[in-house]
Protein backbone atom coordinates (compact mmCIF):
# COMPACT_ATOMS: atom_id res chain seq x y z
CA UNK A 1 0.00 0.00 0.00
CA UNK A 2 2.85 2.25 0.80
CA UNK A 3 5.30 1.49 -1.22
CA UNK A 4 5.80 1.87 -4.79
CA UNK A 5 5.94 -1.26 -7.47
CA UNK A 6 9.85 -2.73 -7.60
CA UNK A 7 12.18 -1.84 -9.35
CA UNK A 8 15.73 -2.90 -10.30
CA UNK A 9 18.58 -1.57 -8.61
CA UNK A 10 21.28 0.18 -10.05
CA UNK A 11 24.59 -0.13 -8.67
CA UNK A 12 26.05 2.85 -6.17
CA UNK A 13 28.47 5.24 -7.27
CA UNK A 14 32.23 5.41 -6.25
CA UNK A 15 32.32 5.42 -2.24
CA UNK A 16 32.68 9.17 -1.22
CA UNK A 17 34.72 9.62 1.88
CA UNK A 18 33.21 9.05 5.06
CA UNK A 19 32.63 11.97 7.34
CA UNK A 20 32.13 12.43 10.89
CA UNK A 21 28.57 13.52 12.07
CA UNK A 22 26.77 14.14 15.07
CA UNK A 23 23.76 11.27 13.90
CA UNK A 24 24.85 7.85 14.70
CA UNK A 25 22.74 6.26 12.82
CA UNK A 26 20.64 6.07 9.54
CA UNK A 27 18.61 3.75 7.71
CA UNK A 28 16.46 5.03 5.12
CA UNK A 29 16.29 4.13 1.76
CA UNK A 30 13.81 5.15 -1.00
CA UNK A 31 10.55 2.95 -1.32
CA UNK A 32 11.31 1.08 -4.75
CA UNK A 33 14.22 0.25 -3.04
CA UNK A 34 12.64 -0.98 -0.08
CA UNK A 35 10.15 -3.35 -2.03
CA UNK A 36 12.71 -4.66 -4.48
CA UNK A 37 14.50 -5.88 -1.51
CA UNK A 38 11.55 -7.34 -0.24
CA UNK A 39 9.58 -8.50 -3.22
CA UNK A 40 7.61 -11.46 -1.66
CA UNK A 41 6.23 -9.10 0.88
CA UNK A 42 2.81 -10.57 2.91
CA UNK A 43 0.66 -8.52 4.55
CA UNK A 44 2.07 -10.39 7.99
CA UNK A 45 1.26 -9.05 11.61
CA UNK A 46 4.27 -7.62 12.57
CA UNK A 47 4.94 -8.74 16.31
CA UNK A 48 7.32 -6.28 17.91
CA UNK A 49 10.73 -5.01 17.27
CA UNK A 50 12.64 -7.62 18.85
CA UNK A 51 10.94 -9.55 15.82
CA UNK A 52 14.27 -10.64 13.38
CA UNK A 53 14.00 -9.51 10.07
CA UNK A 54 16.25 -10.78 7.08
CA UNK A 55 16.31 -9.18 3.38
CA UNK A 56 13.70 -10.37 1.10
CA UNK A 57 11.61 -11.45 3.65
CA UNK A 58 7.72 -11.81 3.35
CA UNK A 59 8.00 -10.00 6.79
CA UNK A 60 8.46 -6.90 6.01
CA UNK A 61 6.86 -4.66 9.01
CA UNK A 62 3.65 -2.55 8.75
CA UNK A 63 3.48 -1.12 10.80
CA UNK A 64 5.06 2.65 10.35
CA UNK A 65 4.69 3.37 6.57
CA UNK A 66 7.15 6.15 6.59
CA UNK A 67 9.68 3.87 8.92
CA UNK A 68 8.91 0.83 7.88
CA UNK A 69 11.92 0.90 5.27
CA UNK A 70 14.12 2.34 8.81
CA UNK A 71 13.09 -1.07 10.41
CA UNK A 72 13.72 -3.20 7.72
CA UNK A 73 17.01 -2.18 6.94
CA UNK A 74 18.28 -1.97 10.81
CA UNK A 75 17.30 -5.68 11.52
CA UNK A 76 18.62 -7.23 8.41
CA UNK A 77 22.12 -6.27 8.74
CA UNK A 78 23.21 -3.09 7.96
CA UNK A 79 25.91 -1.53 10.16
CA UNK A 80 25.98 2.02 11.28
CA UNK A 81 29.82 2.33 10.82
CA UNK A 82 29.03 1.63 6.95
CA UNK A 83 26.37 4.40 6.32
CA UNK A 84 28.03 7.82 4.11
CA UNK A 85 26.71 10.59 3.50
CA UNK A 86 26.12 10.15 -0.89
CA UNK A 87 27.28 13.77 -1.86
CA UNK A 88 24.85 13.37 -4.52
CA UNK A 89 22.30 15.93 -5.18
CA UNK A 90 19.35 14.17 -7.05
CA UNK A 91 17.32 17.47 -7.63
CA UNK A 92 16.25 17.40 -11.36
CA UNK A 93 14.25 19.70 -13.70
CA UNK A 94 11.82 17.76 -15.63
CA UNK A 95 10.20 20.48 -17.71
CA UNK A 96 10.81 24.29 -18.57
CA UNK A 97 8.92 25.59 -15.66
CA UNK A 98 11.43 23.77 -13.24
CA UNK A 99 14.76 25.40 -11.63
CA UNK A 100 17.54 23.59 -10.12
CA UNK A 101 19.31 25.79 -7.27
CA UNK A 102 23.01 24.32 -5.82
CA UNK A 103 22.95 25.71 -2.54
CA UNK A 104 25.44 25.21 1.04
CA UNK A 105 24.03 24.08 4.16
CA UNK A 106 27.00 25.59 5.74
CA UNK A 107 28.73 21.92 5.73
CA UNK A 108 27.90 20.15 2.77
CA UNK A 109 26.51 21.05 -1.12
CA UNK A 110 22.27 20.84 -1.46
CA UNK A 111 19.66 21.48 -3.95
CA UNK A 112 16.13 22.64 -4.07
CA UNK A 113 13.98 22.73 -6.97
CA UNK A 114 12.01 25.80 -8.15
CA UNK A 115 8.30 25.21 -10.14
CA UNK A 116 7.17 28.25 -11.82
CA UNK A 117 3.61 28.12 -13.97
CA UNK A 118 2.82 30.59 -16.73
CA UNK A 119 -0.06 31.59 -15.00
CA UNK A 120 0.02 34.53 -13.23
CA UNK A 121 3.57 35.76 -15.33
CA UNK A 122 2.12 39.64 -15.46
CA UNK A 123 1.29 39.56 -11.58
CA UNK A 124 5.23 40.55 -10.84
CA UNK A 125 6.93 37.95 -8.30
CA UNK A 126 5.05 34.97 -7.01
CA UNK A 127 4.06 33.51 -3.69
CA UNK A 128 6.28 30.61 -2.54
CA UNK A 129 4.98 27.09 -1.19
CA UNK A 130 8.02 25.19 0.02
CA UNK A 131 7.41 20.93 -0.26
CA UNK A 132 9.23 18.82 2.77
CA UNK A 133 9.54 15.22 1.27
CA UNK A 134 9.21 12.23 3.45
CA UNK A 135 11.98 10.35 4.88
CA UNK A 136 13.99 8.54 2.07
CA UNK A 137 12.96 11.14 -0.47
CA UNK A 138 14.87 13.51 -2.93
CA UNK A 139 13.76 16.26 -5.04
CA UNK A 140 13.63 14.41 -8.60
CA UNK A 141 10.50 14.92 -9.88
CA UNK A 142 8.91 17.71 -8.21
CA UNK A 143 5.57 17.56 -7.10
CA UNK A 144 4.83 14.85 -9.67
CA UNK A 145 5.28 12.07 -7.68
CA UNK A 146 1.79 11.59 -5.27
CA UNK A 147 -1.92 12.84 -6.75
CA UNK A 148 -4.46 13.24 -4.74
CA UNK A 149 -7.76 11.97 -4.40
CA UNK A 150 -9.27 14.60 -6.91
CA UNK A 151 -6.14 13.18 -9.41
CA UNK A 152 -4.27 16.36 -8.77
CA UNK A 153 -0.75 16.69 -8.11
CA UNK A 154 0.76 19.62 -6.36
CA UNK A 155 2.30 21.21 -9.95
CA UNK A 156 -1.58 20.97 -11.20
CA UNK A 157 -2.37 23.21 -8.41
CA UNK A 158 0.27 25.74 -9.01
CA UNK A 159 -0.46 26.25 -12.14
CA UNK A 160 -4.40 26.85 -11.27
CA UNK A 161 -3.39 29.20 -8.81
CA UNK A 162 -0.33 30.68 -9.64
CA UNK A 163 2.23 30.33 -7.38
CA UNK A 164 5.94 29.09 -6.76
CA UNK A 165 6.43 25.27 -5.70
CA UNK A 166 9.73 23.94 -3.90
CA UNK A 167 11.24 20.64 -3.68
CA UNK A 168 13.83 20.67 -0.80
CA UNK A 169 15.87 17.62 -0.40
CA UNK A 170 17.21 16.15 2.45
CA UNK A 171 21.07 15.27 2.93
CA UNK A 172 21.43 11.84 1.21
CA UNK A 173 23.04 8.63 2.61
CA UNK A 174 24.08 5.77 1.31
CA UNK A 175 25.25 2.25 2.63
CA UNK A 176 25.40 -1.46 1.64
CA UNK A 177 23.25 -4.10 3.15
CA UNK A 178 25.28 -6.62 4.47
CA UNK A 179 22.33 -9.68 3.55
CA UNK A 180 21.95 -8.87 -0.04
CA UNK A 181 25.28 -6.53 -0.83
CA UNK A 182 22.65 -4.17 -2.21
CA UNK A 183 22.78 -0.60 -2.08
CA UNK A 184 20.64 1.65 0.07
CA UNK A 185 20.00 5.05 -0.34
CA UNK A 186 17.64 7.60 0.73
CA UNK A 187 17.01 11.31 2.41
CA UNK A 188 16.23 12.18 5.99
CA UNK A 189 16.24 15.53 7.20
CA UNK A 190 18.14 16.48 10.12
CA UNK A 191 15.78 17.45 12.79
CA UNK A 192 17.19 17.42 16.42
CA UNK A 193 16.92 14.68 18.31
CA UNK A 194 16.10 16.35 22.08
CA UNK A 195 13.86 18.62 22.81
CA UNK A 196 12.59 19.69 26.00
CA UNK A 197 10.77 22.45 27.84
CA UNK A 198 13.76 24.29 27.77
CA UNK A 199 15.77 24.17 25.13
CA UNK A 200 13.54 26.00 23.01
CA UNK A 201 12.47 25.47 18.96
CA UNK A 202 16.29 24.85 17.99
CA UNK A 203 16.55 27.31 15.61
CA UNK A 204 20.10 28.10 15.76
CA UNK A 205 22.33 26.95 13.04
CA UNK A 206 24.15 25.41 15.36
CA UNK A 207 21.37 23.04 16.24
CA UNK A 208 21.25 21.42 12.67
CA UNK A 209 22.43 22.02 9.51
CA UNK A 210 19.22 21.93 8.06
CA UNK A 211 18.70 25.47 10.04
CA UNK A 212 21.33 26.87 7.10
CA UNK A 213 20.15 25.02 4.36
CA UNK A 214 16.89 26.90 4.53
CA UNK A 215 18.09 30.20 5.07
CA UNK A 216 20.09 29.96 2.66
CA UNK A 217 17.08 28.65 0.43
CA UNK A 218 15.73 31.73 1.24
CA UNK A 219 18.51 34.39 0.38
CA UNK A 220 18.67 32.67 -2.50
CA UNK A 221 15.09 32.55 -3.63
CA UNK A 222 15.29 36.56 -2.65
CA UNK A 223 18.41 36.99 -5.12
CA UNK A 224 15.64 36.51 -7.94
CA UNK A 225 12.64 39.29 -6.32
CA UNK A 226 11.19 39.76 -9.47
CA UNK A 227 10.50 35.76 -9.48
CA UNK A 228 10.05 35.34 -6.16
CA UNK A 229 7.73 36.91 -3.32
CA UNK A 230 9.27 35.57 -0.02
CA UNK A 231 7.14 37.61 1.93
CA UNK A 232 4.52 34.92 0.88
CA UNK A 233 6.28 31.82 1.97
CA UNK A 234 4.45 28.74 3.12
CA UNK A 235 5.87 25.25 4.31
CA UNK A 236 3.83 21.64 3.95
CA UNK A 237 4.96 18.10 4.19
CA UNK A 238 3.95 14.75 4.59
CA UNK A 239 5.17 12.05 6.98
CA UNK A 240 8.57 13.01 8.12
CA UNK A 241 8.48 15.77 5.48
CA UNK A 242 5.41 17.06 8.18
CA UNK A 243 7.94 16.51 11.16
CA UNK A 244 10.22 18.97 9.34
CA UNK A 245 7.54 21.69 8.77
CA UNK A 246 6.03 21.76 12.12
CA UNK A 247 9.97 22.21 13.73
CA UNK A 248 10.83 24.39 10.72
CA UNK A 249 8.04 26.82 10.38
CA UNK A 250 7.85 29.01 13.24
CA UNK A 251 11.80 28.76 12.65
CA UNK A 252 11.01 30.30 9.66
CA UNK A 253 8.18 32.72 10.86
CA UNK A 254 11.38 34.18 13.13
CA UNK A 255 13.57 35.33 10.41
CA UNK A 256 13.30 38.59 9.14
CA UNK A 257 13.89 38.37 5.33
CA UNK A 258 10.66 35.82 4.79
CA UNK A 259 7.02 36.05 6.00
CA UNK A 260 5.47 33.17 6.57
CA UNK A 261 2.06 32.95 7.51
CA UNK A 262 0.84 29.54 7.56
CA UNK A 263 2.26 25.86 7.42
CA UNK A 264 0.48 22.39 7.04
CA UNK A 265 1.16 19.49 8.53
CA UNK A 266 -0.24 15.82 7.48
CA UNK A 267 0.11 12.57 8.97
CA UNK A 268 2.90 13.15 11.92
CA UNK A 269 2.53 15.60 14.73
CA UNK A 270 3.46 15.63 17.84
CA UNK A 271 5.39 12.69 19.98
CA UNK A 272 5.81 13.33 23.87
CA UNK A 273 8.10 11.08 25.99
CA UNK A 274 5.56 8.52 27.18
CA UNK A 275 2.68 8.87 25.56
CA UNK A 276 2.39 5.64 23.96
CA UNK A 277 2.64 6.09 20.52
CA UNK A 278 5.04 3.79 18.37
CA UNK A 279 6.78 6.47 16.66
CA UNK A 280 9.81 5.17 14.48
CA UNK A 281 13.18 4.23 15.52
CA UNK A 282 15.49 7.40 16.44
CA UNK A 283 18.09 7.81 13.90
CA UNK A 284 20.76 9.53 16.62
CA UNK A 285 19.79 6.61 18.83
CA UNK A 286 18.05 3.60 17.20
CA UNK A 287 17.76 2.05 20.53
CA UNK A 288 14.85 4.81 21.30
CA UNK A 289 11.85 5.48 19.49
CA UNK A 290 11.40 9.50 18.67
CA UNK A 291 10.76 11.58 21.51
CA UNK A 292 11.60 9.02 24.21
CA UNK A 293 15.72 9.44 24.46
CA UNK A 294 16.69 9.92 28.38
CA UNK A 295 17.12 13.93 27.88
CA UNK A 296 13.94 13.93 25.19
CA UNK A 297 10.90 15.16 26.42
CA UNK A 298 9.44 15.93 22.31
CA UNK A 299 9.68 15.38 19.11
CA UNK A 300 10.03 17.49 16.46
CA UNK A 301 9.81 20.42 18.40
CA UNK A 302 9.08 22.43 21.82
CA UNK A 303 5.48 24.14 20.43
CA UNK A 304 5.70 27.34 21.53
CA UNK A 305 3.89 30.78 21.06
CA UNK A 306 4.17 32.20 17.58
CA UNK A 307 1.84 34.90 16.71
CA UNK A 308 0.77 35.51 13.71
CA UNK A 309 1.33 31.58 12.35
CA UNK A 310 -1.51 29.78 11.46
CA UNK A 311 -1.44 25.82 11.88
CA UNK A 312 -3.27 23.62 9.14
CA UNK A 313 -2.98 20.19 10.44
CA UNK A 314 -4.42 17.36 8.18
CA UNK A 315 -4.53 13.60 8.73
CA UNK A 316 -6.55 10.72 8.25
CA UNK A 317 -8.33 8.50 10.90
CA UNK A 318 -6.59 5.32 10.10
CA UNK A 319 -3.31 6.67 10.18
CA UNK A 320 -1.28 4.32 9.62
CA UNK A 321 -4.11 1.70 10.47
CA UNK A 322 -6.99 1.56 12.20
CA UNK A 323 -5.87 -0.65 15.18
CA UNK A 324 -3.26 1.84 16.02
CA UNK A 325 -3.31 5.25 14.35
CA UNK A 326 -0.63 6.06 15.96
CA UNK A 327 0.03 9.76 13.61
CA UNK A 328 -3.41 10.66 13.62
CA UNK A 329 -3.27 10.86 17.66
CA UNK A 330 -0.15 12.53 17.17
CA UNK A 331 -1.47 15.36 14.85
CA UNK A 332 -4.78 15.60 17.48
CA UNK A 333 -1.76 15.74 20.09
CA UNK A 334 -0.40 18.66 18.16
CA UNK A 335 -3.48 20.85 17.78
CA UNK A 336 -4.01 20.30 21.63
CA UNK A 337 -0.48 21.88 22.48
CA UNK A 338 -0.46 24.04 20.07
CA UNK A 339 -3.72 25.91 20.85
CA UNK A 340 -2.83 25.73 24.67
CA UNK A 341 0.06 27.89 24.02
CA UNK A 342 -2.06 30.67 23.20
CA UNK A 343 -1.51 30.33 19.75
CA UNK A 344 -4.63 31.25 16.83
CA UNK A 345 -6.56 28.01 17.18
CA UNK A 346 -5.42 25.60 14.50
CA UNK A 347 -7.22 24.70 11.66
CA UNK A 348 -7.97 20.86 11.29
CA UNK A 349 -9.04 18.72 9.05
CA UNK A 350 -9.45 14.62 9.97
CA UNK A 351 -10.42 12.56 6.79
CA UNK A 352 -10.45 8.55 6.14
CA UNK A 353 -7.72 6.87 4.93
CA UNK A 354 -4.07 6.04 6.05
CA UNK A 355 -0.58 7.30 5.64
CA UNK A 356 -0.10 10.31 3.64
CA UNK A 357 -3.29 9.53 1.56
CA UNK A 358 -4.06 13.49 0.32
CA UNK A 359 -7.83 14.04 0.22
CA UNK A 360 -7.23 17.51 -1.65
CA UNK A 361 -4.19 19.76 -2.19
CA UNK A 362 -6.79 22.14 -2.92
CA UNK A 363 -8.06 21.94 0.28
CA UNK A 364 -4.26 22.52 1.58
CA UNK A 365 -3.73 25.52 -0.44
CA UNK A 366 -6.72 27.22 0.32
CA UNK A 367 -6.29 26.63 4.30
CA UNK A 368 -2.80 27.90 4.29
CA UNK A 369 -4.31 31.62 2.33
CA UNK A 370 -6.42 31.37 4.88
CA UNK A 371 -8.87 33.96 2.33
CA UNK A 372 -6.39 36.73 2.55
CA UNK A 373 -5.20 35.84 -1.34
CA UNK A 374 -1.28 35.37 -0.40
CA UNK A 375 -1.32 32.05 -2.06
CA UNK A 376 -3.98 31.25 -4.35
CA UNK A 377 -5.25 34.84 -5.09
CA UNK A 378 -8.59 35.98 -4.44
Amino acid sequence: RFLSPPQTLSPPPSAPTPRNRTMKFFVATTAAAALALAAARTETEYVGPSTKIVANSSEVPPHYPWASVEDFFTQSGVDKDELEVTGRLLCNADSPKEKVYQISDGTQERCFVTYTPTSGATDGPKPVLYFAHGSGGNAAHCGEAKSDQQGNTWLDVADKYGFVFICGEALQYEAINNATNQPLHGGLWEIPEVFTDNSGAKCDTSDSFDNQYMKNLVAQLAKEPEQFDTSRFFVTGCSMGSAFTIWQSPCLHQLDNVNVSAFSSHSTGLKKKGDGLRFPPDTYNPQYSWGECPECQYWPTTVQENQGLKACVFDNTADPNEQEPTFYTSSKQFVTAWNAKGNRQAETHWGTGGHCDIHSYIDIATCLDDGTGRLIGK
